[in-house]
Parts: C-alpha cells; sequence; structure tokens
C-alpha cells in the first residue's frame, strides 16, 4: 500500500482484495479534510456489526444524538480543572507505580537491595498493557484494579486484552465467515463472548453500585469517572443541526440507562487503554533505536526538571510537562511515523464529490491511510520516512510548530472528527 500510495502522489487509487469490498484509497491533505471535516456528516463509520457485541452504543460506534449526548457528558471530564485535578492524580500515581516496577528489574545485581526482579528482562507490552488498564479503568469506571481480588483482577485484564485482538481478527476476515463463527460459537468468537461476560459482570457491578449510591451532583472531593458524570446526566434533549437531520427539527432526548453508561464507559476505556499502552510501547521502542534523541530529551529534563534525577521523586505535573517542548515534539513524532490506527475508513452515505474531483457514489468506501501518509514526500517532504523530532520545532523560537490536523493523520489516536480531536487529544498528552 505505501508503494501505491507513493506512486501516485497525492492521486486517489482503487484498493481491491478477496473477500473485501472495493475501496477508494485517499493520498492528499485536501481530500482527508473532505472525510473528516467539511463532508463529516456524509460518512458514516465502518460496519456497526463488526463492533456492536462489544461497544455496542458507545461514542466510537454511533452518530446523531447519542454521540452529542456522551461527547457532551465526556467533555466534562476533560475540562481544564478534571484534567488537573482528577485525572493528573491517577496517571501521576499509576506511573509513580510504573517507575518503581521499571526501576526493580533495571538495577541488576548492583544493589544491595536488589529484589527477585532484577536484571529481570522487562515484557514491554503486557507491562505497558498493565499500566494503561490500571488508568483508564479507574477514570471509566472509578474502579481501582487493585481493589479487586487476584482473581478478578487477573481475569479481567487478560479478558480486556483479548477482545480487540478477536475484532482485528473480524476485520481481517470475509463478513460471512467469522459471522459463522459466531453462530456456531467456534475458535476466537466463542472466548470473545466469555471475555466479554466476564468484562461485562464487573462493569454492570460497578454500575450498579454507582447507581445505588447516585450523587446529585458531581462530588467536589472525589475523583471524577464517567459513570459518576453520566448518573448526574440521566436525561438531555438536543435540538440543532444533529437534532434536525434525526427528527425533522424537533427536540430529541437520550436518557442515560445502565446499558448506555456501559457502553460509553467501556468505549472509552477500552479506546484509551489502547492507544496508551501502543503509544508508550512505540515511543520506547523509537527511543532504543534513536539513542542521541534520548540523549537530548535526558538533558532536556535535566534543565528543566532536575528534581526528578532526585531520590523518590514523583512524575512530573502537567505543568511541568508544559515545559518539554522537545519530548512532546518527540511524542508527536513518534505518533506521527507509528499511528495507532494503520487505516480510518468511512462509507459514503451519499454520493458526494470531493475537492480533487473525485466522485464517490454512495456506498462507496473510502480509506486513509495513515500509516503510508507518514511516509509520503507530497506531505511531508523528502526526509518523510525518517524519526525527526526537530520538524515539530520552529527553528528560530524552538517552540512547536503549529501544523494542520489532516496533515498530521500520525496523531489521530482519536480521529473520529475533528469534532472529538480536542478531548482525545488533550487526554492523549497527559497520560503520555
Amino acid at each position: 500500500m505505501l508503494a501505491e500510495c507513493r506512486r501516485c502522489e497525492g492521486r486517489p487509487w482503487v484498493l481491491t482484495a478477496v473477500g473485501r469490498p472495493t475501496s477508494v484509497v485517499l493520498t492528499s491533505v485536501n481530500t482527508f479534510e473532505d472525510v473528516l471535516h467539511r463532508k463529516f456528516d456524509l460518512f458514516g463509520k465502518r460496519s456497526a456489526e463488526l463492533v456492536s457485541d462489544v461497544f455496542g452504543d458507545g461514542i466510537f460506534a454511533v452518530d446523531g444524538m447519542q454521540w452529542i449526548h456522551q461527547r457532551k457528558t465526556a467533555s466534562h471530564l476533560f475540562s481544564l480543572r478534571m484534567m488537573r485535578e482528577g485525572m493528573e492524580k491517577v496517571v501521576r500515581d499509576q506511573a509513580a507505580a510504573l517507575c518503581l516496577t521499571l526501576l526493580a528489574h533495571s538495577t541488576g545485581g548492583q544493589s544491595s537491595s536488589c529484589s527477585e526482579q532484577c536484571g529481570v528482562p522487562v515484557n514491554l507490552k503486557y507491562t505497558m498493557d498493565w499500566y494503561a488498564t490500571n488508568v483508564f479503568t479507574r477514570v471509566g469506571f472509578g474502579v481501582d484494579l487493585r481493589s479487586l481480588t487476584t482473581q478478578e483482577h487477573d481475569e479481567f485484564f487478560r479478558a480486556f486484552t483479548r477482545l480487540p485482538i478477536a475484532i482485528h481478527r473480524r476485520i481481517q476476515q470475509p463478513m460471512w465467515l467469522w459471522r459463522i463463527k459466531r453462530a456456531l460459537n467456534l475458535g476466537y468468537e466463542r472466548q470473545l463472548k466469555l471475555d466479554m461476560n466476564r468484562v461485562d459482570g464487573i462493569i454492570y457491578q460497578v454500575i450498579s453500585q454507582s447507581m445505588a449510591s447516585k450523587p446529585a451532583a458531581v462530588d467536589e472531593q472525589r475523583l471524577p469517572d464517567l459513570i459518576s458524570l453520566f448518573l448526574v446526566n440521566e436525561d438531555n434533549e438536543y435540538r440543532g443541526r444533529a437534532a434536525s437531520q434525526d427528527s425533522g427539527g424537533t427536540t430529541c432526548r437520550v436518557e442515560t440507562t445502565p446499558k448506555l453508561i456501559r457502553d460509553m464507559a467501556f468505549n472509552f476505556t477500552a479506546a484509551g487503554r489502547g492507544t496508551t499502552s501502543q503509544s508508550l510501547q512505540w515511543f520506547f521502542i523509537m527511543m532504543n533505536r534513536y539513542p542521541d534523541v534520548e540523549q537530548k530529551i535526558r538533558v532536556e529534563l535535566q534543565e528543566k526538571l532536575p528534581e526528578l534525577f532526585r531520590e523518590n521523586s514523583m512524575p512530573p505535573t502537567m505543568n511541568d510537562a508544559q515545559q518539554l517542548v522537545y519530548l512532546e515534539a518527540t511524542i508527536k513524532e513518534s505518533l506521527r511515523l507509528n499511528p495507532v490506527a494503520p487505516l480510518i475508513g468511512r462509507t459514503a452515505t451519499q454520493d458526494i464529490l470531493l475537492s480533487d474531483g473525485t466522485f464517490l457514489p454512495s456506498g462507496t468506501r473510502v480509506v486513509i491511510p495513515t500509516y503510508a501518509v507518514a511516509r509520503l514526500p507530497s506531505i511531508w517532504g523528502k526526509d518523510a520516512s525518517a524519526f525527526k523530532p526537530e520538524r515539530w520545532l520552529d527553528p528560530h523560537s524552538g517552540k512547536l510548530r503549529a501544523i494542520s490536523p489532516f496533515r498530521d493523520r500520525g496523531s489521530a489516536s482519536f480521529h473520529l472528527s475533528p469534532r472529538i480531536r480536542t478531548v482525545g487529544k488533550s487526554c492523549l498528552m497527559v497520560r503520555e
């Protein structure tokens, strides 16, 4: 796909594969903006059937009034105050625990207090998955996994880890094949059902407990979580452009039911966990490949936050992190070359004419190849494939450069639309 994208140099091309629908692959910034912004309402998400038994009616699987309701409620969680007082504490606490785990492995035999883990290689994927799961189950469900029994903790973690793998297998197969496996309860489809039962069992237990002690308003002294926010916003009415499209201009009401709370909290937790873990894994890999970049980050940390190099220091705060310009540029560059979603797919819901003159009949599948886009000279220059954090920095001021979000598809961890990108990217930079 990368070779064909380079050959076409900004022109769309047609992708065909056995057992998969024909797709139009876009390779220019203007057409990305058409799909993800200017004509966003004219494109639908991939087949809901692929993910409906996992994501339900959560924000990543729906449109219209349900999307507006969930986005509005979730946005409260990402307000500046909530980020600073709620999510920041969760992230810092879990990051401190993560640092202790890594330190226990890294001291080798040189310390008298060396534990049995000293010198033992770290399973990076497992460790980052564990960290991300702890963070997002706390923020999404209000549950500290450490409060569960060892058996509950392990079962929940393993089940949560297998769910995206099962969805990925569905995507790679013809629809009819995985439908048969699901109907006959075979292979990974059987395991998927078992895993969903385990995960949902804990989620609904938490929801029931929260509803039994439902607050009249968000508790100012309590760390926020999505379930609590939804419980204080039980009924919501919406009117406007989206409402008029769905209901002829009448007011729409979205009732917050236990099922909707489950779907939204699960969507947030699953997406946040996956993007965080994968982004962190790639960041460590890139630091291993590019020690010169790692050294520059160390120098910046020593200059801006020297207290981090003292014994028993805590992870940096949000205010601290805002001083680390080169680190942020490096994170952005890692996300650019290693996007969480290598492809973004949408389906035209009516006949559409893109800005470059490409005509898409209703039902046409379009693909934005984010992995390939990051390596196109026509978008990122001759050094597009190079890992170069400096591309994000102004050479004169040393500050971060403003780059179009439609060019920067690499950091589109929350790329459902420009409307949700503000929510998602705020969370992304805090947890990184």
